[in-house]
């Protein structure tokens, strides 16, 4: 969508959490982009179980392509088969409220890119050597266990990450090293062959098994320019080899504290990377020494050939340098080191959590149903008394039977208690004179403002007058958390209002945008290789590339001839066309 366009597009209301979503609660937002959205959100299970987990949550458009779904959920189911300490777990990958999502082990850290920016104000002006060989020990043994998986027949599946990228290496707070998000590349890189909206979400990549999936990698290119293989950066197929090279430029970096691919702008970026002229990280930094830069030489290897085979073999040339040289590698210290670094945000997060899991309780306690798969909301606003203004939810098909009988056994307990008062009643009856006709007529009206009670029907019996009253007056104790049945009340005393203000503003919701996604195809004489928005798309032509509506940056990078770029305006569903000469 183009800038003079954006003051017209309506914006949606704020999403109101915590709230339900099928078995989970979500928490808080974490992040989004042009694919899924994340969360923080909480699992609960029998016996008291609780577990903080990472919901990825499908957008709309993107779950309405079968073909995307169908390769998303198999890339996932490969992806909740590993087990290893430096890869984050995928628990369960499913539907709820009609959306596809993937629920992912919570890591408490932060990932490389925040890491080396929390460094500066902190006044640390180099990263630790013993924490940057650190990660890239415990990446490339998360990386080997992922390229060197099989199937039950015993097949490999050929697994790549496509983006290993410093958004992508989380450290935890423990010391821990993890490389996130294995699941999705494979099926986004398949999807954006097809025609759907492309980019990069800022967070998402993930496995690519390319052994028994169809080949949609060739000629496409995704991943994150700086952090490319030159294979990649050229579209073509690839094996784990890439992966290996995009932790050697992480090592480079964190070893010398300086970026590796950076250009002026993306086509310069890309040009670097083909030139294959990489600077010796030991020239570069005098705290690398000449065996570790051999190391992250080989990693580095323009030609794929040239490189380590395995990531196992870099891993234990990694070791083997660290052992050489007496290189201290504690998690403990790393960890220390981390919680030095976010200490002001470990507080605010300790925080934020206390006040999500607060409210996730009180809605629980209103739903303690754990199968349940609708929504509920909220309201946002201070933790202080949000129990007392938790709105009713909305009554569900499902629960009207459990309804019934939660209604009938409350309804047989009170008039229990209507029975033992009525059989205790008799003893101070002789005593008083027979009741005058007005206290006969008084007797079965209600005090006044009574509080309210879950069935008011069932607490005004047909019995002696003197014994109405109390039972009116004072009704069974409800068994469940104040804060909850505060909330009950409130809820049952605004029910009807907030009916009426649901439905009016549900008919005053705005329309939707057209947000269908355009096909750009790109030509040139006599060729190039394309990036669009800073995205590797390969070589032209580059044929019907789905992008959302509005204003896209193209550059056409030819190695001989130089650099052309265009800016182009995408209309909703348009089929642009854009060719370029070189003289």
């Amino acid at each position: 969508m183009s800038e003079a366009a954006q003051p017209t597009t309506p914006t949606a209301p704020p999403e109101v959490l915590p709230r339900r979503f099928g078995r989970y609660t979500l928490l808080r937002r974490l992040a989004s982009g042009g694919m899924a959205e994340l969360y923080l959100a909480l699992h609960r299970s029998l016996a008291n179980f609780e577990r903080l987990v990472v919901i990825k949550r499908i957008l709309p458009e993107l779950g309405r392509d079968q073909s995307f779904i169908t390769m998303l959920l198999q890339e996932a189911r490969i992806a909740a088969t590993f087990s290893h300490p430096n890869i984050v777990t995928t628990f369960d990958v499913g539907q709820a409220e009609g959306e596809y999502f993937i629920a992912m082990e919570h890591i408490h850290g932060e990932d490389l890119r925040s890491i080396v920016r929390a460094m500066r104000p902190k006044n640390v002006k180099e990263f630790p050597l013993e924490h940057a060989l650190a990660i890239g020990v415990g990446a490339a043994a998360g990386l080997a266990y992922a390229h060197e998986q099989k199937d039950l027949h015993g097949v490999p599946l050929a697994v790549v990450h496509r983006d290993i990228s410093p958004q992508n290496i989380l450290v935890t707070f423990t010391g821990d090293v993890k490389v996130v998000d294995f699941g999705i590349a494979k099926a986004r890189l398949s999807h954006d062959a097809e025609g759907t909206v492309g980019g990069d979400t800022g967070f998402t990549s993930g496995v690519v098994a390319t052994g028994p999936l169809p080949d949609t990698g060739a000629g496409k290119v995704k991943g994150k320019l700086p952090y490319m293989s030159p294979e990649q950066a050229r579209g073509e197929a690839l094996d784990a080899r890439s992966d290996i090279f995009s932790l050697g430029i992480i090592l480079f970096e964190l070893c010398t504290g300086r970026r590796l691919f950076r250009g002026a702008n993306d086509a310069e970026t890309l040009q670097m990377i083909l030139d294959g002229k990489y600077p010796d990280p030991s020239s570069v930094s005098r705290r690398v020494s000449p065996a570790l830069g051999a190391v992250i030489s080989k990693a580095l290897a323009f030609d794929r050939d040239d490189r380590y085979a395995t990531a196992r073999e870099l891993q234990s040339d990694l070791v083997r340098v660290v052992h050489a040289e007496h290189i201290a590698l504690s998690s403990v210290a790393f960890g220390d080191w981390m919680q030095m670094l976010f200490a002001e945000r470990l507080s605010s997060q300790q925080e934020a959590l206390a006040q999500g899991k607060q409210l996730a309780d009180v809605l629980a306690a209103d739903d303690p149903d754990p199968g349940d798969t609708s929504s509920r909301s909220i309201p946002s606003g201070s933790s202080e008394g949000a129990a007392a203004s938790i709105p009713a939810p909305a009554p569900h098909p499902g629960h009207s039977r459990l309804t019934a009988a939660l209604l009938a056994v409350i309804a047989l307990l009170l008039l229990v208690v209507v029975a033992v008062v009525v059989l205790r009643a008799p003893a101070p009856a002789p005593v008083a004179p027979a009741p005058s006709p007005p206290a006969v007529t008084a007797a079965p009206q209600p005090p006044p403002d009574p509080p309210p009670a879950p069935a008011p029907s069932a607490v005004v019996p047909e019995a002696q007058p003197p014994a109405a009253p109390p039972v009116a007056a004072e009704p069974p104790p409800a068994v469940e958390a104040p804060s909850a049945a505060n909330a009950r009340a409130h809820r049952s005393h605004d029910r009807s209002h907030r009916t009426t203000t649901a439905t009016a503003a549900a008919t005053t919701a705005p329309a939707a945008v057209d947000n269908t996604p355009g096909r750009l195809t790109v030509g040139a004489t006599p060729w190039c290789t394309v990036t669009v928005d800073g995205v590797g798309r390969g070589q032209t032509p580059v044929v019907g590339l789905s992008l959302p509506p509005g204003s896209h940056r193209i550059a056409c990078i030819n190695p001989e001839r130089g650099t052309q770029e265009r800016s182009v305006t995408l209309a909703p569903g348009q089929d642009l066309r854009v060719r370029i000469t070189f003289p």
